[in-house]
C-alpha cells in the first residue's frame, strides 16, 4: 500500500535525505593568510592559524604542528581558550627553514584538538634560491604584513582577513581597528632604503623576491626603541650631607622642605633629614640617614651601605647587579647588559611616546609587487 505523501516526506527528513541546515563542524582550523608561500633557505616563515569550535562553552583547543624533518616550529600560544560555542581565536605559528634545505615543495601540517574532536590543515612552502628580481635599496615594493608580539597580540596588519578574525589585540590596535572597514586595509607601498619603515624592515626585506613571504623578528633597537648605555661603578661614594635648592627639593620630594623634617629619598630609598634652610639664598642642606649594612634598591639593583663614617662625612654603596636584570630610574627603564670586576653597564630605554618601543616585534611580510 502506498504511503501518504506527508508520511514519505517526514521519513525522508528523519533519514536526512532532504536538505536542512548544515551541522557546523565541531572543530575547525585554517590559515588567515596565504597557506602556500615561497621562501628561501635559512629564513623563518609563519602563519596566523585560526581555530574555531562548536562544542560548547569554555573549551580548550590544543594545537600541534608537524614540520619537515630538521625544521623547527613553535606556536606563540599552543593552546587557546574558546569561551563560547561558535567562537574562534588565532595563534601565530613560526617555522625555521634550515639553511641547507634543498629547493622544493614542503608541507607543514597543523591540527587542533577540542574535547576529543580534531581538525587539521596543511600549508606549503616552496623553497627556492632566486637569483633575479631581488629586493635592494631603491626597489619599489608593495607589501602585505601582520605585526604581532611574543604575547600573540596583533598590533597592526594590512590584511582584512586577519583584522576581522578572532585575535588577541594590542590595546592600541584594538582601539584603532574598531571602526575600520575592509577598504581601510591595503598593502603598504614603500621604496626600500629611504627610511620609510623601521630599520628592521629595511634590513629584513633585502634580497626577498616577488611573491615570497618571510617572518621578521626585530629587536627594539631596530624598531622603535631608543637607547643609551650608562657605565656605573660597583662601589659608589656618597656624602652624608648634600646641598640643593628649595625648588629642586620641592620638585624631587613633592613638597617644600621643612627644617628637621624627615623624608624618604625618591631615588635611593633611605631616610633624609632637612638639616638647614637658608631663606635668603634658598639653599637647603639635606642629611642622608642610611642604615649601616642595610640594602637599598636604587635603579632597582641591590646596593648595600658600608663604611658609614661621620668623621669622613661619607659612606659607600656597593651594588650587586646581575646581567639581564631590569632597572628603573624615574621615567626610564633599562637592563644590565655588562658586568665586570669594577663596574656594570645599564642600557636605558628612553623612548616613551611609542608604546611598542620596549618590545621585540614580529612581522609576517608578503611581497605583492616589486620593481
Amino acid at each position: 500500500m502506498a504511503l501518504p505523501a506527508a508520511t514519505v516526506c517526514l521519513a525522508l527528513v528523519v533519514a536526512g535525505c532532504l536538505g536542512g541546515p548544515d551541522t557546523p563542524d565541531p572543530v575547525t582550523i585554517g590559515f588567515l593568510a596565504n597557506a602556500s608561500i615561497a621562501a628561501q633557505p635559512g629564513w623563518t616563515v609563519g602563519w596566523p592559524v585560526n581555530v574555531g569550535q562548536s562544542i560548547g562553552e569554555n573549551q580548550t583547543a590544543a594545537l600541534t604542528v608537524a614540520a619537515p624533518p630538521g625544521w623547527s616550529a613553535r606556536y606563540l600560544k599552543p593552546s587557546l581558550n574558546l569561551s563560547t560555542s561558535g567562537s574562534n581565536l588565532t595563534s601565530f605559528l613560526l617555522v625555521d627553514i634550515p639553511s641547507d634545505t634543498a629547493d622544493g615543495r614542503y608541507d607543514v601540517a597543523v591540527s587542533a584538538g577540542v574535547a576529543g574532536q580534531s581538525a587539521s590543515a596543511t600549508a606549503t612552502v616552496e623553497v627556492s634560491r632566486p637569483t633575479t628580481n631581488l629586493l635592494q635599496n631603491g626597489s619599489a615594493v608593495s607589501m602585505d604584513y601582520v605585526g604581532f608580539l611574543e604575547s600573540n597580540e596583533v598590533f597592526d596588519t594590512s590584511m582584512w582577513s586577519v583584522a576581522r578574525a578572532g585575535l588577541d589585540k594590542w590595546p592600541d590596535f584594538a582601539n584603532s581597528s574598531a571602526t575600520r572597514v575592509e577598504l581601510d586595509f591595503n598593502p603598504l607601498q614603500l621604496t626600500l632604503g629611504t627610511g620609510q619603515v623601521i630599520k628592521g624592515w629595511e634590513l629584513g626585506l633585502q634580497n626577498m623576491s616577488l611573491g615570497q613571504a618571510k617572518a621578521l623578528i626585530i629587536p627594539p633597537e631596530l624598531a622603535y626603541g631608543r637607547f643609551f648605555d650608562q657605565v656605573l661603578n660597583l662601589t659608589e661614594e656618597q656624602a652624608i650631607y648634600n646641598e640643593t635648592t628649595v625648588s629642586a627639593f620641592t620638585a624631587a620630594y613633592g613638597e617644600p622642605p621643612t627644617l628637621d623634617a624627615e623624608y624618604k629619598h625618591p631615588f635611593f630609598g633611605w631616610t633624609v633629614r632637612v638639616a638647614d634652610i637658608d631663606n635668603v639664598s634658598q639653599e637647603v642642606v639635606v642629611q642622608n640617614l642610611p642604615q649601616a649594612s642595610e640594602t637599598y634598591k636604587p635603579l632597582g639593583v641591590n646596593a648595600t651601605v658600608s663604611n658609614l663614617s661621620s668623621a669622613t662625612g661619607s659612606f659607600e654603596l656597593r651594588y650587586a647587579p646581575e646581567v639581564g636584570q631590569g632597572t628603573t630610574s624615574f621615567l626610564d627603564t633599562g637592563e644590565v647588559v655588562e658586568l665586570n670586576a669594577t663596574n656594570f653597564t645599564v642600557r636605558w630605554q628612553t623612548e616613551h611616546r611609542q608604546t611598542l618601543a620596549p618590545y621585540t616585534l614580529y612581522f609576517l611580510v608578503y611581497v605583492r609587487t616589486a620593481s
